[in-house]
């Protein structure tokens, strides 16, 4: 994977190599747009109800997570209809979103594995389920 060459800062967050694309922990709203940059393996916590729109399927490696930390509905929609969401190996209709059943600690790995496709696996003690276009 990468070069396997690995540099750390003074703060210890690794800078350099395959593993530099992740970020910290960052909170989004419960409607939110994920830019491009937050696309490369970032962690989110969603703190409120509503839609959280992906980034383009378009680059394969792109990943996320996101846990719900609250007890609300959050959904994540494909930034196009072309863009489709596996959703714990199954595949959803395109542009429909994968949407958590309000409970909180309900998470979504999701990694963009091949152009327009979202492999994504849920986890925590809800349910992440086809939530339609």
């Amino acid at each position: 994977l990468g070069s396997g060459v690995l540099t750390n800062d003074a703060t210890g967050s690794i800078t350099t190599g395959i593993l530099s694309n992740l970020k910290n922990v960052t909170t989004m709203a419960g409607t939110d747009t994920m830019t491009a940059a937050e696309g490369k393996c970032s962690v989110f916590t969603v703190t409120a109800a509503g839609t959280v729109t992906l980034t383009a399927a378009t680059t394969v490696g792109q990943c996320f997570t996101a846990i719900s930390t609250t007890a609300a509905v959050v959904s994540f929609d494909p930034a196009s209809a072309s863009d489709v969401i596996w959703l714990n190996g199954v595949a959803l209709a395109g542009g429909n979103k994968a949407t958590t059943d309000a409970t909180a600690g309900t998470g979504l790995s999701c990694i963009n594995t091949l152009t327009n496709v979202w492999r994504c696996y849920s986890f925590g003690p809800g349910v992440v389920s086809d939530g339609g276009a």
